[in-house]
């Protein structure tokens, strides 16, 4: 979370509000909510298939498999995925995820959305990052301890 993040899931919460004042920082920071975060993650088909089941994660594959020939980022793509090397934390990995989703490349997987298809594919690469008692203090003290 920013600082003002965490400010403002402060200000809207009375118990954190109160915890603020009592200068618990470490309460606050257990109270407030994990983030996900992307991460350099490298994976291929299988990640795919664990993201997604075995008959959704198949046709997603096979959905990808057909635009290779016509989509050259797809193309490319797909060798780094047969190799396990895709970076599914990469922003312009990410990108190309969101606008196949967006260009109606998962709409027809058995079970599942289309956004649900993307959020899972991204999901890959996301690893949890929770809010520490330091960011909780640089969020509200200045340097010179003063209030924020």
């Amino acid at each position: 979370m920013t600082p003002q993040e965490i400010r403002d899931a402060i200000a809207a919460d009375p118990t954190l509000i109160a915890l603020r004042d009592a200068g618990n920082f470490a309460a606050i920071a257990a109270a407030l909510p994990a983030e996900r975060v992307p991460q350099t993650t490298l994976g291929g088909v299988g990640a795919v298939m664990e993201a997604l089941g075995p008959v959704a994660g198949a046709e997603v594959l096979d959905a990808l498999d057909a635009l290779k020939a016509s989509i050259s980022a797809v193309k490319w793509a797909w060798v780094l995925i047969n190799r396990g090397e895709l970076d599914f934390g990469s922003a312009s990995t990410r990108g190309m995820i969101q606008q196949l989703g967006q260009m109606g490349v998962f709409s027809n997987i058995t079970g599942l959305g289309a956004q649900q298809v993307v959020d899972a594919l991204l999901g890959i690469g996301d690893v949890s990052r929770s809010t520490t008692s330091i960011d909780v203090r640089k969020a509200l003290l200045n340097s010179d301890g003063s209030a924020a």
